[in-house]
């Protein structure tokens, strides 16, 4: 992987990359019960790096230091049992933000995931806000926790989105840093004026 020389040549062990994670789901939701919005499964992700030269914790585990934060809203493709297809167009629509535009382009009439002339009934993850803190961007971090991403909690997400210009992006270098690691995962903008990428995970 080409980040793994990356983060080495900076001085940081690929191992003591760690992903912290903390959802949010609602289960009324999930039973189709509720708001669309309320389908939506949000993660928020502290991105962390051990600390390997000090001495273990009591709890067996080495310090961390927090050097960036992530949150992906999945948009689950079945409700009640993966037996009723849940409308991703009215989710977006119930949800403020950036989303509806990102997931319109890529949802047929019904609702439905259709990417490259094919419908698929499966998830759609939405990174809303990826932040890596200044003094750690540009070392191979962020492309390394994008992999994360794409490779472990999302596997049932038939596609990833994102808006590296959006509203919870900090500024214009962010951006740009972000589009350089869109580009080396296999994304593609699907919407110039907009600034909407998106990357076909339902072949992974």
């Amino acid at each position: 992987m080409y980040f793994i020389d990356k983060l080495i040549k900076n001085g940081i062990d690929p191992e003591t990359i760690y992903l912290s994670v903390s959802s949010r789901i609602n289960l009324i939701g999930i039973m189709g019960e509720a708001e669309p919005d309320d389908t939506i499964i949000l993660y928020d992700i502290a991105i962390e790096l051990e600390k390997h030269e000090n001495d273990k914790e009591i709890s067996g585990r080495y310090a961390v230091e927090t050097v960036g934060e992530a949150r992906v809203l999945s948009l689950p493709g079945f409700l009640k049992d993966g037996m009723e297809v849940n409308n991703l167009l009215d989710v977006a629509d119930s949800y403020s933000g950036d989303l509806l535009m990102a997931v319109e382009l890529i949802v047929n009439e019904d609702g439905c995931l259709e990417m490259d002339g094919g419908t698929l009934d499966s998830d759609i993850a939405f990174i809303e806000e990826f932040k890596i803190k200044p003094e750690y961007q540009n070392k191979g971090i962020g492309s390394a926790v994008m992999y994360l991403l794409l490779n472990s909690y999302f596997n049932s997400a038939g596609a990833f989105v994102v808006i590296p210009s959006g509203e919870r992006i900090i500024n214009a270098q962010s951006a740009v840093n972000m589009r350089k690691i869109l580009l080396k995962q296999g994304f593609y903008c699907i919407d110039t004026d907009n600034d909407i990428w998106v990357k076909n995970t339902s072949l992974c």
